[in-house]
Order: C-alpha cells, then sequence, then structure tokens
C-alpha cells in the first residue's frame, strides 16, 4: 500500500499504483470543497525551502562534551559551502571508541551491498517463455505530433490501478514539453499558459538543478509528454515508470516518458505549476538513477518551491516534523497519518543538504547511483568530506531543533532560517518535548534516523544527580527475530531485484523422481505490491516461477509475475518446494526479491535451505556460502545501535542558546551524562535522542532517568 503524497491523515486515503513514484494531494482550499471527493480527501500542502543553516560538522572535531565555541572557520569548498561558517562539534564515529567502532562498521560492511535496480521488462521475458523479445526503445517509425492531434492514453486509477482510455488533444508542443489535454475538458487556455510557463520560467532551473532526461531514453524524444486529465482517486499527479516500457511487456503501457496531472489543478496555476515540476523531478530521478529511497526521492522533488521557484511560502510540513520527528527520515510508515511529517522530514533534509553543500548537491544526489544513506556516504566521499550519513543527520536534527538562527559570539549561525517568517525555535513552543524528571523513568522506543525530544527543567535537578540512558546496544532486521541468529537477508531497497543463486546437483537422483527444496523463510513484504520468488533454470537465461502453499498468483497491481509470496509470514515458516521436474538434472536455484519504488517492507530472511535427497544445504551460519549473491546481505552477527545524544541548554526566558553537546553511548547502550551538561535552574537542558543503524525499520528501545549519584 502506498499513501498518496503521504498526506495528512484526515484528508488521504491507502492508495498506490503499480511503477508510480511521487504522487501529490490536491489542495483544500475554498475554491475546492465544492469539486467533489478527491478534493475533500486532500489538504493542500505548500512547503518552501527553510534556508538552512548547518550545524555541520565539517570542521576538525572539538571534544566531547564542549560548548560551541565562540568562533568557527568557513568551511573550504567543495566539501561545504565556501563562507559558510558552521559550528564544530565531534564526527559521530570520534565518540565511540575502538572496539564500538569496529562493531558499528562491521554493521555496515555487512549491510552494504546493492542489488541492481528492478528491469521489469528483463524480468518478465526472463521468467515468460512465451514472451517475444521486449523492445528497449520505441521502434521506428516514431510518432510525429502537432497541435490539434488526438491521441489514445491508458490512464490508472489512482487507488485499484486499473487502466480507463482517455482521448486527450495536443494543446502545446515545443522543444521541451507536449501537453495534452482530455478531451471535453474546459481549461484549454490555463494549460497553454501553463505550458509556456513550464518552458519559458521553469524547465530552464528545473534542469540547472536537477538535470533532464536523457535524449535515449524509452521513447527516444528528450521531450517529456504531460496529460491533464480528470484522474480517479485521491491524487493530484503522478509519475509512472511503467509509460516507459514497450506494450509487448506492459499492455496498458503509454510508451512515453510522461507526467499525470489532475485537471483540477488547473484552478490554480501556481499549484498546478508545483506539482508539474515536482513530478519532473520524479522523472529526471528515474531516468538517471532508478532505484532512489523514498526520503532522498521525495526530499529533492519538494525542493522545486523551496528554492523560491514559486515565490516565498512557508514550509508548514517541515516545521510541524521538527515539532515531532520521532518520524523516521529513512524509513516511511505505512500509517497514513504520519505522511505529511515524513514529507517535512525529506524536504528538510533535502533543503539543509543543498543549503549545507550548495545547490549543485542536488544534482549530484540525484544521479548518483547508489540510493539512500549509501548514496549521501558516496556523495560525502566524492566531494572529499571526513563525514558520513549519520554525521549529517546529527547535525540535521540538531538544526532543526534550534529554529531559526542563533548566533553564539562571533560564531556563525546554528539552526533553521525561514525565508518567510522567522519561527519560534522548536524548543521556545509548548508539547514539543516529553519531560523527564525525578524518580520518573521515560521507557520509550524509536525507529532508525528518528529522534525524540527530553526536557529537563533545572529546577528540577537536585545536587548530586546524574541522567542515565540505556538503549538496546544491538536489533534484529525483522521485529521477532534473534539478533544473534545468522540469516541471509534480502535487504530494504525500493525498485530493486536483489538475487541469491546457487548452483544444484540433482544428477545423482533418477529423473522424474521426488525431490523437496526445504526452506526456513521469515517474510515481511508490501502485500500486493512487493514479491519474492523461488525459481530453477537449465541455462541462466529462462527461469521456471516455484508454487508453494504460501505463494499467491494473484496480481492487484500488475507486479507479481507469476507465483510469489507477498504480505506478512507472522514469523518463521517451514515452506517446502517441488523440484521434481528438474531430478537428475543440473540446475540454477535462485531465490529473488523484487520490489517497487515506495513503501518497501523488511523483506525476506533466509534461516536455511536444505535438499535432502542430496544432502546439499545452504546454512547461513557458515561463513563462506556457496553462492552468489546479488544485493543479499549475509548477517552473520548482531546489528550494533549507535545511540546519539545530543544536549542543547537554553535559557527560555532571554531567548537564548548557552550550549550545545554531542555524544553517543558506549557499545553497551550506555550513557551517563555529566554535571557540566546541566542547566541552571532558570535554565531548560533538552535532550535530542537518535537510533543510528542502516537499512532496518523496526523500533528499538531505549530507558532514560534522572539519578541520585
Amino acid at each position: 500500500m502506498w499513501m498518496c503524497c503521504r498526506g495528512m491523515a484526515a484528508y488521504c486515503s491507502p492508495w498506490r499504483m503499480p511503477g508510480t513514484v511521487g504522487c501529490r494531494c490536491l489542495p483544500l482550499t475554498p475554491k475546492r470543497r465544492q469539486m467533489g471527493s478527491i478534493a475533500r480527501n486532500r489538504r493542500r500542502r505548500r512547503f518552501v525551502l527553510a534556508c538552512l543553516a548547518s550545524t555541520a560538522v565539517l570542521l576538525a572535531a572539538c571534544g566531547n562534551g564542549l560548548p560551541v565555541p565562540e568562533t568557527s572557520s568557513s568551511v573550504p569548498a567543495p566539501c561545504g559551502v565556501s563562507g559558510t561558517e558552521h559550528a564544530a562539534l565531534p564526527r559521530v564515529a570520534e565518540l565511540m571508541d575502538p572496539e564500538q567502532a569496529a562493531r558499528v562498521q562491521a554493521t555496515a560492511a555487512m549491510l552494504s551491498d546493492l542489488p541492481p535496480p528492478m528491469d521489469l521488462a528483463a524480468l518478465m521475458a526472463a521468467t515468460d517463455p512465451g514472451l517475444e523479445d521486449v523492445p528497449a526503445t520505441l521502434p521506428d517509425p516514431l510518432p510525429t505530433w502537432t497541435e490539434g492531434d488526438e491521441t489514445l492514453f491508458q490512464v490508472p486509477h489512482a487507488e485499484t490501478g486499473e487502466v480507463r482510455p482517455v482521448t486527450a488533444e495536443l494543446v502545446h508542443a515545443s522543444d521541451l514539453s507536449y501537453v495534452w489535454l482530455e478531451a471535453g475538458q474546459p481549461q484549454r487556455n490555463r494549460v497553454r499558459r501553463l505550458a509556456a510557463r513550464f518552458d519559458n520560467e521553469l524547465m530552464i532551473p528545473l534542469q540547472e538543478i536537477f538535470g533532464m532526461p536523457p535524449d535515449d531514453g524509452f521513447d527516444r524524444d528528450p521531450r517529456v509528454h504531460i496529460l491533464f486529465a480528470e484522474l480517479e482517486g485521491p491524487v493530484a499527479g503522478f509519475f509512472s515508470s511503467r509509460e516507459s516500457i514497450s506494450r509487448v511487456a506492459v499492455p496498458e503501457s503509454n510508451e512515453k516518458e510522461m507526467l499525470f496531472i489532475h485537471a483540477n489543478t488547473l484552478d490554480d496555476p501556481d499549484w498546478a505549476a508545483q506539482v508539474v515540476a515536482h513530478e519532473y523531478v520524479h522523472l529526471v530521478q528515474w531516468s538517471n538513477s532508478p532505484g532512489e529511497q523514498e526520503f532522498i526521492d521525495e526530499g529533492l522533488a519538494e525542493l522545486p518551491p523551496a528554492l523560491g521557484m514559486f515565490g516565498e511560502d512557508y514550509p508548514g510540513s517541515l516545521v510541524r516534523w521538527s515539532r515531532n520527528p520521532r518520524i523516521s527520515l529513512t524509513s516511511w510508515s505505512m500509517d497514513e497519518s504520519d505522511s505529511e511529517l515524513h514529507y517535512g522530514a525529506a524536504l528538510g533534509y533535502a533543503a539543509w543538504l543543498t543549503d549545507t553543500f550548495g545547490v549543485d548537491a542536488a544534482r549530484e544526489l540525484l544521479t548518483h547511483p547508489d540510493p539512500g544513506a549509501v548514496g549521501v556516504n558516496g556523495f560525502l566521499r566524492d566531494r572529499g568530506c571526513r563525514l558520513s550519513f549519520d554525521d549529517t543527520y546529527a547535525d540535521f536534527s540538531l538544526a532543526a531543533f534550534l529554529g531559526r538562527p542563533h548566533l553564539y559570539g562571533s560564531g556563525g549561525p546554528l539552526g533553521i532560517r525561514s525565508l518567510v517568517e522567522a519561527q519560534d525555535p522548536v524548543w521556545a513552543q509548548a508539547r514539543t518535548a516529553r519531560r523527564l524528571r525525578p524518580h520518573w523513568p521515560v521507557r520509550d522506543a524509536l525507529r532508525p534516523h528518528a529522534t525524540r525530544y527530553l526536557e529537563v527543567a533545572g529546577d528540577d535537578l537536585g545536587t548530586p544527580e546524574t541522567i542515565v540512558f540505556q538503549g538496546a546496544p544491538q536489533v534484529a532486521v525483522l521485529p521477532g527475530l534473534d539478533p544473534a541468529q545468522p540469516v541471509l537477508w534480502s535487504g530494504r531497497w525500493g525498485d530493486r531485484h536483489a538475487s541469491l543463486t546457487m548452483d544444484l546437483d540433482l544428477t545423482p537422483l533418477t529423473p522424474g523422481s521426488s525431490v523437496v527444496l526445504e526452506s526456513r523463510l521469515w517474510w515481511v513484504i508490501e502485500e500486493g505490491w512487493d514479491y519474492a520468488y523461488v525459481m530453477v533454470s537449465r541455462d541462466g537465461e529462462e527461469w521456471s516461477l516455484l508454487q508453494s502453499d504460501f505463494t499467491t498468483d494473484t496480481n492487484p497491481a500488475g507486479n507479481n509475475l507469476g507465483h510469489g509470496l507477498t504480505g506478512d509470514s507472522g514469523g518463521w515458516q517451514a515452506v517446502d518446494w517441488d523440484l521434481g521436474p528438474w531430478s537428475g538434472e543440473l540446475v540454477q536455484l535462485r531465490i529473488s526479491m523484487v520490489t517497487d519504488s515506495a513503501d518497501t517492507q523488511p523483506g525476506l530472511v533466509i534461516g536455511g535451505l536444505e535438499v535432502a535427497e542430496t544432502d546439499w544445504r545452504l546454512d547461513p551460519a557458515v561463513s563462506r556460502l556457496a553462492a552468489r549473491l546479488d544485493g543479499w546481505l549475509h548477517v552473520q552477527e548482531p546489528l550494533a545501535v549507535t545511540w546519539l545524544v545530543q544536549s542543547v541548554v537554553v535559557d527560555p526566558v532571554a531567548g537564548t542558546v548557552r550550549s550545545v553537546h554531542r555524544a553517543v553511548a558506549d557499545a553497551d547502550g550506555v550513557l551517563e551524562l555529566e554535571p557540566a551538561a546541566w542547566p541552571d535552574p532558570n535554565e531548560k537542558l533538552f535532550l535530542l535522542v537518535s537510533p543510528l543503524v542502516p537499512q532496518v525499520t523496526i523500533p528499538i528501545d531505549y530507558t532514560m532517568e534522572l539519578r541520585q549519584r
């Protein structure tokens, strides 16, 4: 399931479309309230860049627990923006002892292998022997279009994925775009004005910042097709990568690099232009580097209004997220009530990156071949920065908390600056932090790369007291799984195909005899959208999908190749697969995890494979496996959790921040805050708690308490 634009709970309903990314919600303005159910179910969300000033740790690290220095140096290009001042705080890795750093590095190494992007056409051709060759590009003769032409489009329903035929007229053709309007829609003049604005005002900055689709795309035409039509379901617009696949593989494909935009958006030209810009960035992203993770993909797509392309506006979702950052930046929830917060986090992080490293960072990230945090690490490495994704998250989360700039002596700004109006910082607003009191410990759980605000009033502190933190030091890849159990894990990636391939010698068996592959599997897969497959091949080119009591051939979204595992297994399952048709042969066995572009769940875990008739087995406890792991992860030890605790001492009366500190818990998840971090009686101490671990999505437990020393 996917939520359209991941909007507010009261206005958005669950929906998903095969192969789509980057939908937006229809505005809910007074004009919209008479427009029907779609408008009523969606509320307008408008964002702008909160011209973010970094708390970057881009300088040589200072000691743990030191206050922010009164002076700071400019960050040299290309690591950061030349002339931008940053406060010097230690890098996350510098706060660890060698043993802890080694554990964290081992976890990162175990989770570092990336599967290739998902090639749906190639997968369909490999698993369907009756499918003819699928063209990689549109064959000759290429269509030519002139204004006034009409053609038929297949337009998917936003909630069911079912398509309906729509006849549309080409109302604008240029060197940059073809703009179509559904027949019978009355907004012809508005479409033409918007198309001219797109070509003359928006396309140049969009291409300068984000780049453009390659000329050799599927339709072999650098121009983008934009269809304005009555879209069914709660959606203002979307980009679907399936439109760039031949009809040989996907019969409902429109065989164009194109955007779908709801005709109702034309009632507000600025809103319509924002939706077009958002979806255009998704098109450029997918064309240059498919398989990006949502927090990068959606964050970059939200940047155009944030960079001032549509005038000044208010970063509502960003501010609301900063007040409640318990939502994970890297792991998007299936709960539609979290949608706006996810968008706020993604926008804030993208804006923080471009403010810190320059607008060029948007294109560098968009075109980087690696997704998500791995791509950010590569981006930093390419720039010669001694930083990690975790360092950027530490800085970003602190900047979001501090709000508008706060100057420390002659040092630089530390916080988020709004282009429109200076907001009160988060720490000055009510109900943004949980109170930590003597004798009342806080027990909570957070997903990785989420943050919890805790508040300690200076007059609550006696003497002597200390603040003791205890977080779970390790975590498993699935909830309920023993972290110490070695497993093979498909990983959690969007729009990717992870494959585990093994040679299986069944020649000792008599042809036609019974032979069974026994497997121990645990899966949490987005039901109806993502699938895991077990398949067999004689030549490594054509593959036969195997069935079991747990596979399904239902195909609600068009993503199921035939027989796949999907949904939640509810724990370990013993799954048997019939290999009888291949007894007496030498074959290849493959287990694949295939995901589309959004709402990726934890995936598939293998506890073991065995063919009892041949004594063949695959045991994840063995350090060296007789298998080819193309994106699969061999998790042989518990995943180490880094607990980041940042503290901020403020004077709420004077409206000033006295000090900022950064620390991490030790390898056992324990941290004691020293008295130097305590507030005076008239001050407040805020604690920002964040667990850091790659790829994992499950909540991780921690406690914090005030304790007598």
